[in-house]
C-alpha cells in the first residue's frame, strides 16, 4: 500500500469538514461536510470515504486558544481521534488549525460556490501538515 493519501477533518460542533490530500503531489481537495445532526453516526460516511480513498493516515485540525486554555471542543476532538484510530487502525495526527476557517473564507471564491467552507478548511489543514512535514 502506498503511503500518499490523507483524509483531513475540520471538526466543529455542528459539522465536520472533510478533505483529501496527496503528500506527493501536495494537492488537497475539499470533499464535503458531515452534518452531525443529520448523520448521527458520522462513521457510516467515513467508512465510505476510507473505502474509496484508502488513506494511510488522518489529520484533524485542533483549535488552540490564545490564552493556552483548553478549547471547548477538545474532549470531542480527542474522542473523534480515538474512534478513528480504533476503527481504522491508522495514525491520526492533530495539528493546530489556527485561522484555517478564516483562511478558507478568504479563498472560498477559488472553489465552486457549493463547496462547503468547513471542507475547504479541512483541505487547508492537510496542506499545512504536508508543507510542515515534507
Amino acid at each position: 500500500m502506498k503511503e500518499e493519501i490523507i483524509i483531513g477533518f475540520d471538526y466543529g460542533s455542528k459539522k465536520i469538514g472533510v478533505a483529501v490530500g496527496n503528500i506527493f503531489t501536495k494537492i488537497t481537495t475539499p470533499l464535503f461536510n458531515l452534518n452531525k445532526k443529520k448523520h448521527k453516526d458520522p462513521f457510516e460516511q467515513i467508512d465510505n470515504i476510507v473505502e474509496e480513498w484508502k488513506p494511510f493516515m488522518f489529520i484533524i485540525g485542533f483549535p488552540e486558544l490564545k490564552n493556552g486554555g483548553n478549547h471547548p471542543l477538545k474532549d470531542l476532538i480527542d474522542q473523534f481521534k480515538n474512534n478513528l484510530e480504533i476503527r481504522y487502525r491508522k495514525p491520526v495526527v492533530l495539528i493546530n488549525e489556527k485561522l484555517s476557517s478564516h483562511e478558507a473564507y478568504k479563498i472560498r471564491s477559488l472553489y465552486d460556490k457549493n463547496t462547503p467552507l468547513d471542507a475547504i478548511a479541512a483541505s487547508l489543514i492537510i496542506k499545512t501538515w504536508i508543507l510542515e512535514s515534507t
